[in-house]
């Protein structure tokens, strides 16, 4: 008997003791815990982007070259990378594999699973180095446009979600709406605090629809342009775990950036081996030379191809044009570096002339650098639309204020001549100049009213306010005219707060100055020689109203810092000293 219970003792012992080493054999050498498949639904991608930061704070003040290291490094904490703690690490993938802990729904590994399986899949198609797409879309076939991104993660979860209301994807992030398509038109990374995961999101949806999304390149996936940008560091910060690479992943990511296409020109109807349609990141007409420009003259007869069905062509086999040249680029959609134009928008703009052809620009990146660097504050994206005829293609904004988000408002506009196809709105034919702007808060907030939803409806009309009282030749964007609830010193009588999409916070600040563009008051700009007095009675001409608006809107409220306008008043005093009046800009 006495035995028996021995035996007993000492085989329970034996079974814990092994259960026990086990469970610290499973502790201590569970590997990482990965998401081999991540950002597979729309719903799992806005949680996802509810648990993260949308504006945290920068370690500089460079706007430019903006530094999120200590963002970054709490980021891979919570995420499990290498720089987490050894105990608290090992203890979260413990619970993971006995499902007492969700599994993460994204993580680098897949980032980088993402990379490597995309890019093979590329380059087996011939996707590699400089070439161009041509094709022949239908009539009616619809192109969802994305500007330069820069990293803008939660405004892009915000326009897919917009897209799945609109019809054109369902919550498994395919498109589902016949002739339709997916363009983003270059800069997806940098100057943000989630590149990463706004590269990782575009991949899925190229993954998810393989020929229905094109991914333009940018000068900032041209020649490692992104190792200064911030993009080099996140990913230094972030992915250290998960590559050996003195920068982690960053020869996988070349790699990617060389299977995107330079240009895609669209046939148009109804001399589709002549007329064409262009969209590409830089246009045809830059002076910059940080990236090639693509001169469609060099592979006319590439164009001239009748085939329906998408063709390539690698830029190494352009050559110079021996005969006539028999192609006309009609209208073309480019990028536009905003640092170097200091131009604001709503989401769309109509530029100068391309050699000859209309040029329009999109922009989609609400981030902090774009809000205090260019007042853009816009969640934007635009729908490329073909027509039977090239005179009937247009052109739509799709927009929201990030600082009311009161819902997406459209704008449509003919591609060639830039008129209003919505009823009552002008085209926006001329720059637009830059308003004295609110700063973002300075803390990480996120902004208004949950993300669009299937089946939610947003708001269709903005709240109302007063425009500017003289007439102007094109509409008062938004964010151009009179916020409510000013006082006559133009401040606001108590800070008003706006429902986020998670949580709630105080914006904007006091405003030091009008918003009103057409103010009737002098202007007075100030350098260490001279200064002068302009108002807006002063400018006859309508070129010279609109020279005074940007005046009036640039250097008002501070002549001491904004620098852009001190260099263009030092030059107007040079130009026209002992005039007031202006016959152009």
């Amino acid at each position: 008997m006495i035995e028996n219970k021995q035996m007993l003792f000492w085989s329970a012992l034996a079974t814990g003791s092994a259960c026990i080493l086990i469970l610290l054999g499973l502790f201590f050498f569970l590997p990482q815990t990965t998401a081999l498949e991540g950002f597979k639904t729309y719903t799992q991608i806005k949680e996802y982007a509810a648990a993260l930061d949308e504006f945290p704070k920068m370690d500089n003040s460079n706007i430019i070259k903006p530094d999120y290291t200590t963002f970054w490094t709490k980021l891979s904490q919570t995420q499990g990378s290498q720089t987490d703690g050894f105990f608290s690490r090992r203890l979260e993938r413990f619970l993971q594999f006995f499902h007492l802990r969700k599994k993460p729904v994204w993580s680098i590994s897949f980032f980088k699973k993402q990379l490597e399986d995309l890019t093979k899949l590329r380059q087996e198609k011939g996707f590699v180095g400089n070439f161009v797409h041509k094709l022949i879309p239908n009539q009616g076939t619809q192109y969802l446009v994305v500007g330069d991104l820069q990293g803008a993660f939660h405004s892009l979860v915000c326009n897919v979600g917009k897209w799945i209301q609109l019809g054109f994807l369902n919550d498994d992030l395919k498109i589902i709406k016949p002739e339709a398509r997916i363009v983003f038109v270059g800069n997806v990374v940098d100057r943000s605090h989630a590149s990463i995961e706004t590269l990782s999101l575009i991949m899925r949806l190229m993954q998810e629809n393989p020929e229905g999304v094109f991914l333009l390149r940018g000068n900032h996936e041209y020649q490692n342009y992104w190792h200064d940008y911030g993009f080099k560091q996140e990913l230094m910060v972030r992915a250290a775990f998960v590559s050996p690479e003195p920068i982690p992943l960053g020869d996988t990511v070349n790699k990617f950036f060389d299977t995107m296409t330079s240009a895609i020109y669209f046939g148009v109807q109804p001399n589709p081996t002549s007329t064409f349609v262009a969209i590409m990141h830089q246009g045809r007409d830059s002076e910059e030379k940080e990236m090639y420009l693509v001169d469609e003259t060099k592979f006319q007869d590439f164009l001239k191809n009748a085939d329906k069905n998408l063709l390539t062509f690698n830029l190494k086999e352009a050559k110079p044009l021996m005969g006539p040249l028999e192609i006309a680029i009609k209208a073309i959609v480019k990028s536009e570096k905003k640092r170097k134009t200091f131009q604001t928008m709503d989401g769309l703009r109509m530029l100068s002339p391309d050699k000859g052809a209309s040029a329009w620009s999109f922009l989609s990146c609400p981030t902090t650098s774009y809000q205090e660097g260019v007042k853009f504050f816009f969640d934007a994206f635009g729908i490329l639309e073909v027509g039977a005829t090239i005179e009937q293609w247009t052109i739509s904004l799709f927009n929201q204020d990030v600082r009311m988000r009161q819902g997406y408002q459209q704008k449509s506009y003919n591609l060639l001549t830039g008129a209003s196809t919505t009823g009552g709105a002008g085209a926006v034919l001329e720059p637009e100049s830059t308003p004295a702007s609110p700063a973002i808060p300075t803390t990480a907030t996120s902004r208004a009213t949950p993300m669009p939803t299937p089946g939610y409806s947003q708001p269709t009309q903005m709240m109302s306010m007063p425009t500017a009282t003289q007439p102007m030749p094109m509409p008062v964007p938004q964010y151009q005219q009179q916020w409510p609830t000013q006082q006559a010193n133009y401040g606001y009588q108590a800070p008003v707060v706006y429902q986020n999409r998670y949580g709630q916070y105080q914006y904007p600040q006091p405003m030091n100055a009008p918003r009103n563009r057409m103010m009737q008051q002098p202007v007075a700009a100030k350098n260490t020689n001279q200064s002068m007095s302009l108002t807006a009675s002063s400018v006859a001409s309508e070129q010279g109203q609109h020279f005074t608006d940007f005046l009036q809107t640039e250097v008002v409220t501070d002549t001491t810092e904004k620098t852009s306008g001190i260099a263009f008043i030092d030059f107007l005093q040079k130009e026209v000293t002992n005039s007031l009046t202006v016959s152009g800009h």
